[in-house]
This record gives C-alpha cells, sequence and structure tokens, in this order.
C-alpha cells in the first residue's frame, strides 16, 4: 500500500518540478514509465489526473520529452485539453519534427480509428478529438489561431490573380511545419499507421 501511494505520488511531483531539476524529473519520468508499463492503477489514475499539467514541461531535454511522450500510450484517456496543448507544442515549434511524428503515431495507434481493440479497453480519445489534434497540428495552427488570422489586416488580400488571403509566416516556423507535414504524410504510407 505505502508503495501504492509513493508511485501515485510521482506525478504530482513531476508536475511541481517540471524542468527545474532535469536529471530528477527524468529519473522521475523513468520511474512512472516503468510502473505505468506494468499497469499500476494508482499510478495511472494520478498521471490522469495530472496529464494536462505535466504536459506543459516542454522546456525538458529531448530525451525526457520522448519519454513524456511515450507515457501517452498508458494514458486511460486523452481529454481535449491535452490534445489542444501537444498541437500546440508541434505547431510552435517546442517539439521537434520527429517527436511530433511519434506524438502522431501513438495518438493514431490509441485512437479507434486504428482499429483499437485490446481487450475490452475502449480507445483513449474520441475520433472527432483525434481527428481536430490532427488537422491543428498539419495545418499548423489552432482554430482560435485561425480565427484570428482572419482578422488580421496585414494579409494580403484576395485579388484575381489569388482567390485565396495570404498571411506571412516567419521561415523557421514554416520549414518545421513542413517536416511536421511531410513526416505524417511518411507515416500515412507505412502500413502499420493506416
Amino acid at each position: 500500500k505505502v508503495l501504492c501511494q509513493w508511485l501515485a505520488s510521482l506525478p504530482v511531483q513531476l508536475s511541481q518540478l517540471g524542468h527545474r531539476n532535469p536529471a530528477l524529473s527524468a529519473q522521475l519520468i523513468v520511474s512512472i514509465q516503468a510502473a505505468a508499463s506494468r499497469g499500476n492503477k494508482d499510478l495511472l489514475n494520478s498521471l490522469q489526473t495530472y496529464a494536462c499539467r505535466l504536459y506543459v514541461v516542454v522546456l525538458l531535454p529531448a530525451e525526457s520529452q520522448q519519454q513524456m511522450v511515450q507515457l501517452l500510450y498508458f494514458l486511460p484517456r486523452i481529454p481535449q485539453l491535452l490534445l489542444a496543448n501537444l498541437s500546440g507544442c508541434c505547431s510552435a515549434g517546442r517539439f521537434s519534427a520527429g517527436l511530433a511524428a511519434s506524438l502522431i503515431r501513438i495518438l493514431h495507434f490509441r485512437s479507434s480509428l486504428s482499429g483499437w481493440s485490446p481487450g475490452s479497453q475502449e480507445a483513449a480519445l474520441q475520433d472527432v478529438d483525434y481527428i481536430s489534434f490532427l488537422f491543428s497540428t498539419l495545418t499548423g495552427f489552432s482554430s482560435e489561431h485561425l480565427s484570428a488570422l482572419q482578422e488580421d489586416e496585414t494579409a494580403l488580400l484576395p485579388s484575381p490573380l489569388s482567390p485565396l488571403c495570404l498571411y506571412q509566416t516567419p521561415l523557421e516556423q514554416f520549414t518545421h511545419h513542413w517536416d511536421i507535414v511531410e513526416v505524417r504524410t511518411l507515416l500515412s504510407q507505412s502500413p502499420s499507421c493506416t
């Protein structure tokens, strides 16, 4: 019982520690991952409770970020708010293109669209939430940001040559987004992801 209580406290400790001590955070993540892979219910419930707070820790080193994304495989349910935060991390360049690809692969696998059926466990996220995440990530903007862009007066308005409004995007953001879309295209051609 003491061990279960200690394991359940790990996500709380990680959410409070964050990026202030990357080495200790890395040790906590390894312990959480080990207990989650063994299906410890107390830890998984705690992980579910603190998920939205935990995935704000994008300032961790790349290896710890990768392990945090891998933890999504064990999360019982993936809430909309968490998906929105993760999509924002991909679009804003806080996650590398490779990490964004890993995230998309894990979320796809956890959705019912992949045919998820380990036993009687239902998919971790709703189809509509997964599709919304994909569209937001692959367009590079959330729906709120797209709405704000439409009100932006610095856009190049439609003309007879171009019926679309054009918005300026920093080159770094464009190339990062291009890498994510390219990786997602490769993933969609893989038999294991479709």
